[in-house]
């Protein structure tokens, strides 16, 4: 069975001689507003199709390796699954990647009922949608993904080669992704087992972390590697401190555990049934990507319909504004 999720993002533009320098996003030097340069471009998409290969923003030009076609998805009544409503863009992009040749079979007999070949894009429909507050520095991207396939490598090339034409080099456009703080917890939550928190790159002569030591090895000054027995702990005390860890992650300070500081933080944790050990950097995409597959209504198609996606991504909007104020 196919999964489909919701990954989120955020957008923010800086001076490129000032990345903390944050321009508001409605308005750009004399009235450039981000949401209009993104909806002309998606407008252009109802007709013409985008083929990644013959675009390039910039120092190294695209990051998707393989060339892709896009356009927005025809609505059976025929008009398009694009729409636009203040600071809100929304639809459907279809997307697929071409050059090579392929046999399609039926599942039933096997034989072949088509040859794909090496021009040919078997197009997938993904949800997008954005969200640009008013007067604000940032704005957000809500993303479809199907299983691990995803448009987001092509859709972030398209939008920087696109605002780069108004922008030229005065300022740097970032797509990034976003932790949601009702994501991360829905999602981590699920998986924690705080059975041992491994501390990484430990100096053995500062430990003071009041947990029982599962194990410890190296002595002197030197940096060594920790592992803290969190047995009997709740949950909620794990998910406490991996807060705490990924702020200060964020903001590039040291890590620290009970006292102790380290390099690296890593968690066990359960997927699948079995315990893993994952690294902070990973438990932080967590907080970028929410399984919807149960909340979805599957068309016809087999692909989840426009309006339940919407649906989705409308709350997810809710809880952005509640944690932002935006």
């Amino acid at each position: 069975m196919a999964t489909f999720s919701l990954s989120l993002y955020r957008i923010s533009l800086n001076r490129s001689n000032s990345p903390d320098e944050l321009m508001t996003l409605d308005c750009i030097d004399n009235g450039l507003n981000i949401a209009d340069i993104i909806n002309r471009m998606l407008t252009v998409w109802h007709t013409s199709l985008y083929n990644s290969i013959n675009y390039s923003f910039g120092v190294g030009g695209l990051s998707d390796s393989a060339p892709r076609v896009s356009r927005i998805k025809q609505s059976p009544s025929g008009g398009f699954v694009h729409y636009r409503t203040g600071g809100y863009i929304s639809g459907i992009i279809e997307s697929g990647a071409y050059g090579t040749e392929q046999s399609i079979v039926d599942q039933k007999s096997g034989a072949e009922s088509y040859r794909k070949m090496k021009d040919d894009a078997a197009l997938v429909p993904f949800y997008f949608c954005f969200y640009f507050p008013r007067n604000s520095r940032f704005g957000y991207l809500l993303l479809e993904r199907i299983g691990p396939a995803g448009i987001f490598t092509m859709l972030s090339d398209a939008i920087r080669c696109e605002v780069h034409k108004y922008i030229s080099g005065r300022y740097t456009l970032k797509i990034l992704p976003y932790m949601l703080d009702c994501v991360f917890d829905r999602n981590v939550s699920s998986l924690m087992d705080p059975s041992k928190i491994f501390l990484r790159g430990v100096r053995s002569d500062v430990f003071k972390a009041g947990f029982p030591l599962a194990n410890r090895t190296g002595d002197g000054y030197i940096e060594t590697d920790v592992v803290l027995s969190m047995r009997g702990m709740k949950s909620v005390i794990a998910l406490d401190i991996l807060r705490d860890l990924i702020a200060r992650r964020r903001k590039r300070q040291r890590l620290e555990v009970g006292g102790v500081e380290c390099a690296d933080v890593a968690f066990q944790v359960k997927i699948g049934g079995r315990k893993r050990t994952v690294s902070i950097a990973r438990l932080e995409n967590l907080g970028t990507n929410l399984d919807v597959t149960h909340e979805v209504t599957i068309s016809e198609d087999g692909y989840p319909t426009y309006e339940s996606l919407h649906r989705e991504a409308n709350r997810l909007i809710s809880e952005i504004k509640d944690e932002t104020g935006e």
